[in-house]
């Protein structure tokens, strides 16, 4: 890989994250979910999109840096092991789904 690659997807990365992270208060915001409960999330539209465009591994650090964006402003965390879960599962998880 070249370094101006490198550079550019550290980048991207980070466009993503803070895009997927608005997406994720615009959504708490408007509160959106479906009568038979369940919600569609759209903030997933960014590390989706990582995916697709990166890989696998930057799509997991986009989710990743989603998810300590997350935790940092709202997150009620009763302990180690469910900040541990919060982060591995919400967010890194989608970016497996490509």
């Amino acid at each position: 890989m070249k370094k101006g690659s490198i550079v550019r997807t550290i980048a991207e990365i980070g466009i993503f994250a803070a895009i997927g992270f608005v997406l994720d208060e615009v959504q708490g915001a408007l509160s959106f979910s479906f009568t038979a409960g369940g919600s569609i999330g759209f903030a997933m539209v960014a590390v989706l999109i990582m995916a697709y465009r990166r890989g696998f591994l930057p799509a997991i650090f986009t989710g990743l840096i989603m998810g300590l964006l997350d935790i940092s402003t709202k997150a009620y965390i009763l302990g180690s092991i469910i900040l541990r879960l919060h982060l591995a599962l919400r967010f890194s998880w989608y970016s497996r789904t490509i």
